[in-house]
This record gives C-alpha cells, structure tokens and sequence, in this order.
C-alpha cells in the first residue's frame, strides 16, 4: 500500500545542554496550518520507505540553538525516512488492532533563513485507523477504513553539533492508505 499524510509540526530547536522539552512558551515554534505532507511506500510487513516535507516558522524571542532570536526565521525540512513496523505486538496480543506503532530512522536536511544542515532522524509514532470506529457496522470498503490518524516525534541530530543544534520535530495529522496491509 501506498500512504498520503498531511499534518502540522512543532520543532523545538533550543539546543542547550540542560535541555527542557517542556517550556513550550520559549522553545516550541508551532505551526497552526497544514506543513507536513508527506508520502509512504509499504516494502513489506515490516518496513516502508518514505518521504516528508515540513514547514514552520521560529518566532522572535525564541530560544534557537542556544540562542534567543531577535527575529522570526523560516524554517523548511525534506527528509527521507525508513520506518519499522510494531504493530505485530497488537495484532499478536489482539491489543488495540487498529493501533499501529513504528519506529522512524532516515536522513534530513533542515533550512532554516537559507542556512542548511543535515540531519540524522530517528523516533518512534502511531496511526490510529478509524477502522475502529466501523467494525461495528456493516460498511463494506468504507472511506474510515483507509483513513486515519499519525502522531509521531523524531529527534534530528545535526552532522555538525558543534555549528548547529539538534531538533525535535512532533508532528500530527490525518493519513490515508491506498489498499491494505
């Protein structure tokens, strides 16, 4: 099968030895419109192999790269990505069935104001189908059963950590899966 997603994304971009994920008021840059689209190919039950673009803007005041930012930056993703299907732990332990989590591992480059960096990815997200809410009826080859929900965050280390930080990208949005797996 074949996946479309399109989503939203947070970076937290902060980068300081004393890391804290959860000031969001002075590290998260969230995007609050649709800039995560991305396209999966099923390799087999196990593996896929896939591709995301992401958009965002960092905000003025901000703390980027151990810095706090005088001004907003743009900032655009592309990365490439392989992910390992978890979901036979579900689907052997009939456990949430409609739940599939995966890991995340690939390579990025990140622009931020036209400056690039590449980037070693890697996390952990699920799809929750909404196949869960049709079992109960008699829909056959309903639209929610190709439809779904991504969660996912992936942390993406610079090659160069003594020019440029690590992120932390969280992303949310919907999926649909061309045929089943």
């Amino acid at each position: 099968p074949f996946k479309l997603l399109i989503g939203t994304n947070v970076i937290d971009d902060s980068y300081t030895s004393l890391h804290q994920p959860f000031r969001f008021q002075d590290n998260w840059n969230v995007a609050y419109y649709p800039s995560y689209f991305g396209a999966e190919l099923l390799l087999n039950n196990y593996f896929s192999v896939g591709t995301a673009i992401t958009v965002n803007k960092y905000a003025a005041g901000k703390l980027i790269d151990g810095k706090v930012i005088s001004k907003a930056q743009n900032y655009m993703a592309f990365d490439v990505y392989t992910k390992i299907d978890a979901s036979d732990i579900n689907w052997k332990l009939n456990v949430f069935p409609h739940v599939a989590p995966y890991f995340i591992v690939g390579l990025g480059v990140s622009e931020i104001n036209s400056v690039s960096r590449t980037t070693m990815n890697y996390g952990l997200g699920t799809y929750i189908w909404f196949k869960l809410f049709t079992d109960e009826c008699e829909c056959e080859n309903s639209l929610l059963d190709n439809l779904g929900v991504f969660i996912q965050t992936q942390g993406k280390s610079s090659f160069k950590p003594a020019v440029y930080g690590n992120q932390i990208q969280h992303s949310i949005g919907i999926v649909y899966r061309f045929g089943k797996k």
